[in-house]
C-alpha cells in the first residue's frame, strides 16, 4: 500500500514538472507570437507608407464585391483590349 502511494507521488510530481515545463513554453512561444504581430504591424505601415494614399483609400473604403469587379475591369483593359466590332453587352461583365 505504502508503494503504491509513493507510486502515485512520484508520478504527480512529475506531471507536475511536466506541465510547469509546458507553461514556460507557452509563455515563451506567446512572448515570441508578440514580437512576430509588431514585426508584421511595423511592416505593414511601411508598406502602407509605399503606396500612394488615394489608391490605400479606395480600397480601404471598398468592399469586397467593388474591389473585384475594379480588378476584373482592369485585367480585363490590359489583357484584353476590345473594340467596337468585337462588344458584346452579354459578356461585359463577366
Amino acid at each position: 500500500m505504502e508503494g503504491m502511494m509513493l507510486e502515485h507521488r512520484r508520478r504527480k510530481r512529475q506531471i507536475a514538472a511536466e506541465q510547469e515545463e509546458l507553461q514556460r513554453r507557452m509563455a515563451v512561444l506567446n512572448k515570441r507570437m508578440q514580437q512576430e504581430d509588431l514585426e508584421e504591424e511595423r511592416c505593414a505601415a511601411r508598406y502602407m507608407q509605399n503606396i500612394p494614399q488615394p489608391q490605400v483609400e479606395v480600397f480601404r473604403s471598398a468592399d469586397r464585391d467593388v474591389y473585384l469587379r475594379d480588378v476584373m475591369r482592369s485585367r480585363r483593359r490590359n489583357t484584353n483590349p476590345r473594340t467596337r466590332g468585337d462588344y458584346n453587352p452579354m459578356t461585359e461583365n463577366l
